[in-house]
């Protein structure tokens, strides 16, 4: 919201030109919503596109009922928002409730291919034609398209970049692979359906980006026989209804897997923040620094 406090003083006594937009913002997850309301309360004119077709950014690929946590946030023109502890579904509703209380409408299915100056002006290309703007907001998150595993067989119908419901895999034999926190809750969750055998592996010797609540709750289950985890294991070899795991000793393990669940992270959608001419310094060192186009 900081980032529509500066372009409201700089937009302040700005004529618009007709056919232009003076704030385009782009994608509809927390940021997105938050900066289309504090525009509106700014009395700045705007529009809200997203790519989806539902708000909600990363929150939406999360699968159902996955406890989201939060913290209290004030809103321009809704107020405060206490939420600590919440469900996927409860925090969409709540996105739905300020949309409806402040009136702001994204436009979904919207894909923003590229940014480029006309003068002193922006134009968004889209998927639908394109869209001329005083000033741009890129609230498209860190989400882009899933890590990949890496061997053949990656792209088999078995496997999955993405939990949606873990009651839909009820009695099966599920591999989880990857030490974050979207690993971890899968693994919890698959193991927690009947007759469901789940193997979380990942290649690290301890899953040191999860959350200790999580380490804790996979502990829990690997003592209690509901979970297997196998630490400092990678994939060599994925096909035939099983995953070989290789240790870094070279040991190989073919584990049986009616279904593999690749949670290895997402990479930034750099394609497109260097279209927009927008530099990215990943925490790795990797550093992106194009020029913005110019027509």
């Amino acid at each position: 919201m900081q980032a529509i406090d500066a372009i409201a003083s700089e937009l302040d006594g700005v004529r618009c030109p007709d056919g232009v937009v003076p704030v385009l913002v782009v994608g509809a997850g927390p940021a997105g919503i938050a900066a289309g309301v504090a525009a509106k309360a700014k009395g700045l004119r705007a529009r809200l596109v997203e790519q989806q077709g539902d708000l909600g950014g990363t929150v939406l690929s999360y699968p159902r009922a996955k406890v989201v946590m939060t913290h209290p946030v004030e809103l321009p023109g809704y107020g405060r928002v206490r939420l600590r502890r919440t469900t996927k579904e409860a925090l969409i509703e709540l996105w739905r409730s300020v949309l409806d209380h402040t009136g702001v409408e994204p436009e979904f299915g919207v894909r923003v291919d590229g940014i480029a100056r006309e003068g002193d002006l922006l134009r968004v290309d889209t998927d639908r034609g394109p869209i001329r703007a005083m000033k741009v907001v890129l609230a498209v998150g860190r989400r882009g398209r899933p890590r990949r595993i890496g061997v053949e067989g990656e792209h088999l119908a078995a496997v999955r970049y993405a939990l949606d419901d873990a009651a839909l895999h009820g009695g099966r034999r599920c591999v989880v692979l990857g030490g974050g926190d979207s690993a971890l809750e899968a693994a919890l969750a698959l193991s927690a359906q009947p007759g469901t055998v789940v193997t979380l592996a990942h290649r690290g010797n301890a899953f040191a980006r999860a959350k200790s609540e999580n380490r804790e709750r996979v502990e829990a289950a690997e003592r209690q026989g509901s979970l297997r985890v196998l630490l400092g294991h990678s994939v060599s070899a994925l096909g035939g209804g099983s995953i070989t795991l290789r240790t870094a000793e070279g040991e190989a393990e073919a584990v049986a897997a009616d279904e593999v669940f690749a949670l290895l992270g997402n990479e930034l959608p750099t394609e497109l923040l260097e279209r927009c001419g927008v530099s990215v310094r990943t925490w790795r060192g990797e550093v992106y620094a194009p020029a913005m186009p110019e027509d």
